[in-house]
């Protein structure tokens, strides 16, 4: 699966991964991530504990989660988070027309 997935980004931007998992095949998965993308490893299951018992051999950043709802909103504030940080790479002027003007009280 990673492998077919980096393959369909190939002669694109740089793209970096978010990688979501819970069993412990996951973590070999994870083991082909580089450094600045991301995993998101279920707390206490079986690939958090390889990680663990492995710290080395992971170049990801590693984010816990523990259940659905937690993995949504962090989902939400990664791709959020990396959106922004594009942004800022590519044009730090082209982040103002992304952002909501602020609110301004009308007496």
């Amino acid at each position: 699966m990673m492998k077919s997935s980096y393959e369909s980004t190939k002669g694109m931007k740089k793209k970096r991964f978010i990688y979501v998992g819970d069993g412990s095949a996951d973590f070999y998965g994870g083991l082909k991530l580089v450094e600045g993308e991301i995993l998101m490893a279920r707390n206490k299951s079986p690939v958090w504990d390889l990680i663990y018992s492995n710290p080395l051999s992971n170049k990801a950043h590693i984010h816990a989660w523990n259940h659905e709802e937690e993995l949504g909103i962090g989902l939400l504030i990664l791709i959020n988070t990396i959106f922004i940080q594009d942004l800022l790479i590519v044009n730090p002027k082209q982040l103002h027309s992304h952002m909501t003007p602020p609110l301004q009280m009308v007496s």
